[in-house]
C-alpha cells in the first residue's frame, strides 16, 4: 500500500474525508440548495431547479466579466417539470408588483408570470419569495427524542392492553 493510500485510510478511520472521496453536489444551484437545505429536482433537460409554492429558482449564469453568479426566479406560470404553481394570475401579479420595488424590472414579464435575475447571494430572499420549503434538519438530541417517541407509540399499539376494538365504555353499555 502506498503512502497516499495509507493516509486516505487513516483519514477515513478518523472520520475525515477527502475531496475525491466525497460525493457532494457539483452543480452550482444544487450546491446552494444543499447549503441552505432547499429541495431541488431535475427538469426534462437535466437542469436543477428549486421548486416553490408560487414559482421556482433556476441557474441563470456563472460568474464572468466581473459579474457574480446569477439565479433566475420565476414567479407564476407552470414549472419546468410541467406542474402548475399554486397561484392564480391575479395572485401572481400582486406578488410580482410587490417585488418590483425591491428587485427592479424583471427580465421577462407575461400575464401572471415574471422572471427576475438576481445575484446568487440572494437565494434566501428568492426562496422566501417563491415559497420554497426547507428540508428539516434535526440535532442529535431531537433525533433521539423522536426515535424514543416512535418506540413508545409502537409499544403502546402492540401491547396486550391496547384496545383495537370498540371503546370500553361502549362495551359496558352493550351489557346493560
Amino acid at each position: 500500500m502506498s503512502e497516499q493510500e495509507t493516509a486516505i485510510e487513516s483519514r477515513k478511520a478518523e472520520g475525515q474525508t477527502t475531496a475525491s472521496s466525497r460525493a457532494g453536489p457539483v452543480d452550482p444551484l444544487r450546491a446552494l440548495a444543499h447549503r441552505y437545505r432547499l429541495r431541488c429536482y431535475r427538469d426534462a433537460c437535466g437542469d436543477w431547479n428549486i421548486p416553490g409554492r408560487w414559482g421556482e429558482i433556476f441557474w441563470h449564469s456563472s460568474a464572468h466579466d466581473g459579474l457574480p453568479d446569477r439565479i433566475g426566479v420565476q414567479l407564476g406560470g407552470p414549472r419546468a417539470n410541467g406542474s402548475p404553481t399554486r397561484t392564480t394570475e391575479k395572485g401572481a401579479n400582486l406578488r410580482i408588483n410587490r417585488l418590483l420595488q425591491t428587485w427592479g424590472r424583471p427580465s421577462e414579464r407575461g400575464n401572471g408570470e415574471a422572471v427576475f435575475v438576481l445575484s446568487a447571494d440572494r437565494i434566501l430572499e428568492a426562496s422566501d419569495a417563491i415559497g420554497a420549503k426547507r428540508r428539516r434538519s434535526l440535532s442529535p438530541e431531537q433525533r433521539a427524542a423522536a426515535i424514543q417517541r416512535l418506540e413508545r407509540f409502537r409499544q403502546a399499539r402492540t401491547s396486550p392492553n391496547s384496545r383495537s376494538g370498540p371503546h370500553v365504555a361502549s362495551q359496558e353499555r352493550a351489557k346493560i
